[in-house]
């Protein structure tokens, strides 16, 4: 087909491809600009002028090597699900029909027990019970910086869902609280925020409200 064709670049079908995301209108903003950072900052400066016709193994992961020095082997192991993607374009339509895609035969780098350490929470990293209670304390109460210090702190909701509750989704009746929608990234012709139902059927969920949390809401409502 016309889609892909036989001289193109690296950048020519990463480019293509992301647009093609993009006019599905099905992928979350921000989704969409993590794989254009991948594509702008990693993919192109690295392979973007090589024609995707030539572009070997080797060539992968010597990218992905150099990538992981920018930056963290988690994002240059993104980076590389990135690139399997947009070479499953390449074998689908041109002009690697019928070949290997090697960016997913390149083998993915290996996390190191440090890097792991680093992205663990540890206890001294989070508030204790009393240091929570403090800044609960800190705020004025029937306020709506109470609850949106209380919410997230007594709930465990994700700063996204407290920010896209709405009081039909909040049953004070019977003290339980609906996770329906959150406020998501979208571009900046759309105001930059909306609201949008949770990826997953997990997400949507009922939680509990706690007796004190439920009170607040009630005085400030």
């Amino acid at each position: 087909t016309s889609f892909c064709r036989r001289k193109d670049t690296v950048k020519d079908l990463a480019d293509r491809w992301h647009k093609r995301k993009a006019d599905a209108n099905t992928y979350a903003f921000a989704t969409l600009g993590n794989w254009r950072t991948h594509i702008d900052k990693y993919i192109v400066p690295s392979l973007g002028d090589l024609p995707v016709q030539s572009v070997g193994i080797e060539a992968v992961e010597t990218a992905a090597a150099d990538w992981a020095q920018m930056t963290s082997v988690n994002t240059a192991n993104k980076t590389l699900t990135t690139l399997t993607a947009i070479f499953k374009l390449a074998q689908r339509y041109g002009p690697i029909q019928g070949r290997a895609n090697v960016a997913e035969l390149a083998e993915r780098l290996k996390v190191s027990n440090d890097e792991n350490e680093d992205e663990e929470v540890r206890p001294e990293e989070v508030y204790s019970e009393e240091e929570l209670q403090k800044l609960i304390g800190a705020t004025t109460a029937g306020t709506l910086e109470r609850v949106l210090v209380m919410t997230p702190a007594l709930t465990g909701l994700r700063i996204g869902e407290v920010l896209g509750l709405t009081w039909p989704a909040i049953d004070l009746k019977s003290n339980k609280l609906h996770v329906r929608l959150s406020l998501v990234d979208t571009d900046k012709k759309n105001g930059g925020r909306k609201l949008g139902r949770p990826k997953s059927k997990r997400s949507r969920r009922a939680l509990d409200l706690p007796q004190e949390l439920a009170r607040e809401l009630k005085v400030w409502k």
